[in-house]
């Protein structure tokens, strides 16, 4: 329908609900790719100097998915009134319509599914057994690397408590 694409594209176009509505349907993507730059960037603090990835290799694919999602969101409106006005036939409107819907599914699935093979998450179990980030021994395994359990030293846990804290 390029009437409702004319409309989510013009500014100042919709009222404060649909702004709203459209800004927490592309939230969950902006953390997914916060996500991929925290996954490189614990990669950089905590792997050793040989395995640590560049900077650039950290920061890129997250600038590179949510360029190529905005670039399609903002094309999308521009081909409709392109179609509507006469500059575009109906046929090469639908076309870079069916383009630019590709590239957005493209890139908001590939985002998703880029974070989940960089931490692990599998629908499936390999050889060595099922596969997550949150499984015991999951790092030292991905990374063959050995890490010392954490040193709990003077902390108090609730359950040994026997008497109040504050009084």
């Amino acid at each position: 329908n390029t009437d409702a694409l004319e409309r989510l594209g013009a500014p100042g176009g919709g009222t404060l609900l649909e702004i709203a509505e459209m800004r927490c349907l592309t939230s969950g993507l902006h953390m997914v790719w916060t996500g991929i730059i925290g996954w490189g960037l614990a990669q950089r603090l905590f792997l050793s100097e040989g395995l640590r990835p560049s900077l650039l290799r950290v920061i890129l694919p997250s600038i590179m998915l949510h360029g190529m999602y905005d670039y399609s969101l903002s094309a999308l409106p521009a081909v409709a009134k392109g179609v509507k006005t006469g500059v575009l036939s109906e046929e090469s409107g639908n076309l870079e319509l069916d383009f630019f819907l590709l590239l957005l599914l493209i890139s908001s699935f590939g985002s998703c599914l880029l974070l989940a093979c960089f931490t692990g998450l599998r629908c499936w179990c390999s050889e060595q057994g099922c596969s997550c980030c949150c499984a015991p021994r999951f790092w030292e395994t991905r990374f063959k690397v050995h890490i010392p359990p954490p040193v709990v030293g003077n902390i108090v846990f609730a359950r040994e408590v026997q008497q109040p804290l504050i009084s």
